[in-house]
């Protein structure tokens, strides 16, 4: 069992998303052979689904162990025996206890997200939006699952800070904060979105009389073109003239 553990931690801590329709591929199977791409996708998806039976049933046994075991003697043992941090034998025993009572769908999920759920300080709101995702048959994506983590991450170190500076202040009033500083940037850059659209306009419009000149001069050198062309030979200095003006401008 030892051993075992030993092999299969490793490749579970850097398991890769799991077999569902939101999977991101990230290898590039260009240039295989279909039935090639088709063992190997095959290999990565028994993979998964032993990865993701593993992590509970790990979990499971390293509670057992740590309930018969002395008080503050559990640590040492899961790092004699398994090699385990004190870290990496919590993650499989919280992930175990979360994925108890859930849809089997959320064991799918890669190993590092299913610990950032699994874990006390876990932002609620968004272990709420990932369950409610999935008791509607509508999982969210890996790629929002871990914005989202990520966004809670950077929202309570940026709260943390802000409350070094003001003891007082809550996750609420820093929201706040934020949204008033979200919507006046909004506003600042529909603001010169609006400008940039006003001088647009007005050289587009200052363009338009020297459109009409142009275009009026083509027309003018296409009846010259026409009159050259049908041998009216004394029409060709009215033509070069046109050229002329064309080329070098109205003011030459």
């Amino acid at each position: 069992m030892s051993a075992l553990v030993h092999q299969i931690t490793p490749v579970i801590a850097g398991a890769l998303a799991p077999s569902t329709g939101s999977r991101i591929v990230k290898f590039a199977y260009d240039g295989l052979e279909p039935a090639d791409i088709a063992t190997a996708v095959a290999a990565a998806e028994a993979i998964r689904k032993t990865l993701s039976e593993a992590i509970p049933k790990i979990g499971s046994h390293l509670l057992r162990a740590k309930a018969v075991l002395p008080h503050g003697k559990f640590e040492a043992w899961a790092e004699d025996e398994l090699g385990f941090s004190s870290r990496t034998a919590r993650n499989y025993m919280q992930a175990a206890q979360w994925l108890e009572d859930k849809s089997e769908i959320l064991s799918d999920l890669p190993s590092t997200i299913i610990y950032a759920l699994a874990s006390p300080t876990a932002p609620q709101d968004v272990v709420h939006d990932v369950l409610v995702a999935v008791e509607t048959g509508s999982p969210l994506p890996l790629p929002v699952i871990r914005h989202k983590l990520a966004r809670a991450r950077d929202e309570g170190a940026e709260l943390k800070l802000a409350q070094k500076r003001n003891p007082k202040i809550t996750a609420a009033d820093l929201a706040a904060k934020n949204l008033r500083h979200r919507e006046k940037h909004q506003a600042a850059h529909a603001k010169g979105e609006l400008e940039r659209q006003q001088q647009e306009l007005e050289r587009q419009t200052e363009l338009l009389p020297l459109a009409r000149e142009v275009f009026g001069l083509g027309r003018d050198v296409a009846n010259a073109m026409l009159t050259v062309m049908s041998g009216d030979y004394e029409s060709r200095n009215t033509f070069t003239g046109l050229l002329r003006h064309l080329l070098d401008g109205p003011d030459a």
